[in-house]
């Protein structure tokens, strides 16, 4: 309490007093605000950081912020499966949580907290177990939960490889591509057996391995992309066809007729002689629609439009970024996640067609192309034969494994 002396002492004490009490509450509302408005990210609690143990055969609670109204995914995930998750809508103060099903002990997990735009992971979480002993009695090399097959890196990015081995033990690190080494580097394994190396950042390609060893144990990661992604496998449509072409199938002993025209599921709803505005958003499932070259469309009727879908994907925000196609192409729309490329523009240079900033982003991308009535099929992407795009001063070629959709389309519009 404030005492008599202190208020005689100055007939202002409790006015003051009154302004800096009311002058904190309005900070605290207008802090409170900003947040509100400018987050638009997921945040955990402080406690939620990679290496982390959490109790074994306990309900894990799990909390954070968000915007309010998202909806989360929180996934607890074992050698790429889910093993419990829970839904979450964010509260009207930014603030979520959850309860996960109780786990015994083991790891190491990740835990993903998930909306349609953002994520947030945390790596190497163990349960139950928080020495050395516990985490890796065998002495065996265990990666990073961040490391993964058929993971996807940026042309220019440092290369970062962990995990934990025996402690003492020398490791080699090799990112390697067709038995030739690009770059290597040799750790050694702390007292806490704990180990990590930056193998230096290389140019667009793949598939890479990154191979791991400390000369008894022996770890491999497979099918590591730089700079660009070819997402699925071609349907079986496609080798089909091309088993036709090369006479494989005549040994068969049940005759196979190759699809000559990519099939569309039905729950898309395809209406004859149109291309539905859906095709060319980056969430449609193109999945049923057989992967082809562009330098290889011969088997295709020149009269019929042609839309191709290309996924590629970025590690982080591409900067500048820019398209290259022959002079004499047969493309008379390009669309980026959904959004038209003004036809002006690009066409007036199509070797060097510049992307807009924002249109490509972090994550999956789709490219489609629509081409002309009538196209030349031997000439679609004019006479140099390539697709290129150059992210921030890397080029990458993409002419290769489009999905295919043609029809007899003659209404020269889109719906």
């Amino acid at each position: 309490m404030w005492s008599n002396r202190v208020v005689q002492g100055n007939g202002l004490g409790w006015v003051k007093i009154l302004l800096v009490t009311l002058l904190l509450v309005c900070v605290f509302a207008v802090n409170r605000h900003a947040y509100a408005a400018d987050s638009s990210d997921i945040v955990l609690s402080e406690s939620f950081v990679d290496g982390m143990t959490l109790p074994a055969y306990k309900t894990l609670f799990i909390k954070g912020q968000a915007p309010k109204g998202q909806t989360l995914d929180i996934k607890l995930i074992k050698n790429n499966f889910t093993i419990t998750m829970a839904r979450v809508t964010v509260n009207s103060d930014n603030n979520w949580d959850v309860m996960l099903n109780e786990q015994a002990p083991g790891g190491p997990y990740q835990l993903k907290v998930m909306t349609k735009e953002h994520s947030k992971v945390v790596n190497d979480i163990y349960i139950g177990q928080d020495d050395y002993n516990t985490r890796n009695p065998n002495g065996a090399i265990i990666l990073s939960t961040h490391l993964s097959d058929d993971m996807l890196l940026q042309p220019g990015e440092i290369i970062h490889v962990s995990g934990l081995a025996e402690p003492g033990r020398s490791l080699d690190i090799k990112l390697i591509k067709e038995q030739k080494t690009f770059t290597m580097a040799r750790v050694q394994a702390g007292r806490d057996g704990q180990w990590h190396v930056s193998l230096s950042a290389q140019s667009a390609g793949g598939p890479f391995q990154i191979d791991v060893t400390d000369g008894t144990h022996h770890e491999v990661l497979n099918g590591i992309i730089i700079g660009r992604a070819d997402i699925k496998k071609a349907p079986l449509a496609v080798e089909q066809i091309i088993a036709e072409k090369s006479n494989i199938n005549k040994s068969a002993t049940t005759e196979i007729k190759p699809k000559t025209v990519p099939v569309i599921s039905e729950k898309h709803e395809v209406v004859p002689n149109q291309i539905k505005n859906e095709w060319l958003q980056q969430q449609f499932d193109d999945s049923s629609w057989p992967l082809m070259n562009l330098t290889s469309l011969e088997q295709l009727p020149k009269n019929e439009t042609l839309i191709a879908r290309k996924h590629v994907n970025f590690a982080i925000d591409p900067h500048i970024v820019s398209l290259s196609i022959g002079t004499s192409n047969q493309i008379k729309q390009i669309y980026i996640n959904g959004k038209m490329l003004d036809a002006i523009d690009w066409q007036q240079n199509p070797t060097d067609i510049q992307v807009p900033s924002g249109m490509f982003q972090s994550g999956d991308n789709v490219i489609a192309l629509v081409s002309e009535k009538p196209w030349d099929n031997t000439g679609f992407i004019g006479s140099s034969g390539h697709f290129k795009i150059d992210i921030d001063n890397y080029n990458l070629e993409l002419s290769n494994n489009w999905s295919v959709f043609y029809s007899s389309y003659t209404k020269g519009s889109i719906n």
